[in-house]
């Protein structure tokens, strides 16, 4: 599901943002999810802003 996903967002100019995979936890926050899941986190570097 992963890569798939990322494929469609890079069709599209997403400017100085990144894709990346998250890790996601069990309730406990300490089990990862050992399932494969495609979340997706998209965010945009605002240090370079004036």
């Amino acid at each position: 599901m992963w890569p798939k996903l990322a494929d469609v967002f890079r069709k599209f100019d997403l400017g100085e943002a990144a894709i990346l995979p998250v890790q996601l936890y069990r309730h406990d926050r300490e089990k990862p999810i050992e399932r494969t899941v495609g979340p997706v986190t998209v965010y945009q570097n605002r240090a370079h802003e004036n």
